[in-house]
């Protein structure tokens, strides 16, 4: 079977209560979403966040399974992916409606898993974003002690076993200049 995907204009309001499963590339792979692991008769469906349907799937390679796989270059934004079950019906402006009740397993992202149980709405609503990944914010770290003596300045911190420290001076706080050698956690 073969998914399509599309791209429109209209938007709609998102869903609420989706489940975040974060940053997934930046657009240059594709992305498998599957429901390999489930028991019941799946069905996906891939909204961009305007709200137009750009993928569904029912029944994938003779299974009673879901998988949309999306295509590389993805456009940098939030998306929306709404599993449900059989008789599921996927239309734009994020309308889903289907049966109620089944477990499922959601497998995405390389290997990762989540799922959960088919509510009232009849769709479990999952979002996650395509966009470059962001630098983790670095640690701030707290002086445990400060110490001159015979002009002899001592600074302690906490530390990462393992992890590089570099101690640097400033005259400004703009221009910064290295003090010493890269130091190691202990």
């Amino acid at each position: 079977m073969t998914v399509a995907i599309s791209m429109g204009s209209a938007q709609f309001t998102p869903p609420e209560n989706t489940i975040s499963l974060g940053i997934l590339g930046d657009g240059t792979r594709a992305l498998d979403f599957n429901t390999f692991g489930s028991i019941i008769d799946t069905e996906l469906g891939l909204f961009d966040a305007n709200g137009i349907l750009l993928a569904q799937n029912d029944d994938i390679n003779g299974t009673l399974q879901s998988q949309i796989v999306t295509p590389l270059g993805l456009p940098n934004g939030t998306y929306y992916l709404a599993a449900g079950q059989f008789e599921t019906i996927f239309e734009d402006g994020f309308f889903v409606i289907g049966p109620i009740g089944g477990v499922f397993t959601l497998t995405y992202g390389g290997g990762q898993t989540t799922g959960g149980t088919i509510g009232a709405g009849g769709v479990v609503w999952f979002s996650f974003e395509i966009g470059p990944e962001t630098e983790p914010e670095p640690e701030v770290l707290s002086l445990s002690g400060v110490e001159l003596n015979r002009n002899r300045l001592t600074i302690s911190w906490q530390t990462d076993k393992g992890g590089s420290y570099q101690v640097q001076r400033s005259t400004d706080l703009q221009s910064w200049t290295d003090v010493g050698s890269l130091r190691t956690g202990n």
